[in-house]
């Protein structure tokens, strides 16, 4: 059975202090994989390979050699399209090791830069993150506020949300009568 979690550790570890690198190159791979079939097996990986190297010459550090070597075995194993979570995990991995936080934000409006720099240092402030990377999504249909997705936890804190939440409190009281 394939693990992904285990793969992108066995990966990092392989990267040793070189993991953004690491990290960057195996997405390079992994998008020219999307793009050109290799197959699978030892001679897809031996083709593979020279690809590679050919491409990097010479220019190879402890980062990019674990990425072409992890990209070589999952093709070798029959794994080709199971890099994308390979790389997957081992992001979520480097940054819960590096104190990154990844937070989604839906919000009514575009946020101005004053507004993003208080929301990162309040979240920083709160969760101790040492970096707080923010996604902005705009979705008219909040009406107003916004709402974060920090790990697998929702702030609502959008007109839409408290709207919402009144109608189910109303409904849990017996409803309202004029």
């Amino acid at each position: 059975m394939f693990e992904a979690g285990r793969w992108a550790q066995a990966f990092l570890a392989a990267c040793g202090s070189r993991k953004e690198e690491g990290i960057a190159a195996l997405k390079v791979f992994e998008s020219c994989m999307e793009r050109v079939p290799i197959g699978s097996g030892s001679a897809a990986a031996d083709r593979l390979g020279k690809m590679i190297r050919e491409s990097l010459g010479t220019s190879s550090d402890r980062g990019t050699e674990a990425a072409r070597r992890t990209v070589m075995l999952l093709v070798k194993k029959g794994f080709t399209k199971r890099t994308a979570s390979v790389l997957r995990e081992a992001k979520k991995l480097f940054e819960a090791e590096n104190g990154i936080l990844r937070v989604v934000v839906d919000s009514a409006f575009a946020l101005d830069a004053r507004f993003e720099g208080v929301l990162r240092g309040t979240i920083k402030e709160r969760t101790a993150a040492r970096e707080v990377i923010l996604h902005v999504r705009i979705m008219p249909q909040l009406i107003g506020g916004c709402r974060l997705y920090i790990g697998t936890q929702c702030f609502d804190a959008s007109v839409h949300g408290q709207l919402h939440k009144m109608a189910a409190d109303l409904r849990a009281a017996g409803g309202f009568a004029w």
